[in-house]
């Protein structure tokens, strides 16, 4: 089981269905549906059952849910943090045109 496999349950949990959470995710529906089912097959319980169009999630997912939930904020946690400690540092050197800075000024 990855990380990804955990966004993407979530991003089905929110949106109530695989197409939503495909775009969101910027994947295919089959992608969508490999995740959920390795997921599945990993905890041993159904997630999702489907009625018509829509996706309705079972008694177990309000026991993991939470727990997913740890996963992914640590997880966002610590990626805020790699990003934290890097300052720009340098020389911005922005060029323009003379006939651009002359047409935009007069």
């Amino acid at each position: 089981m990855s990380l990804l496999t955990l966004k993407i349950f979530e991003s089905v949990l929110r949106n109530g269905n695989f197409l939503a959470a495909s775009k969101e995710n910027n994947c295919s529906q089959s992608s969508v549906s490999f995740h959920i089912k390795n997921l599945e097959e990993f905890l041993g319980v159904q997630l999702f059952e489907k009625t018509g169009r829509y996706l309705r999630p079972t008694a177990v997912v309000q026991e993991i849910l939470p727990d997913i939930k740890v996963i992914l904020d640590a997880y966002s946690s610590l990626e805020k943090f790699k990003f934290k400690e890097k300052e720009l540092i340098g020389t911005l050197k922005v060029g323009f045109n003379d006939a651009l800075v002359n047409d935009k000024l007069a």
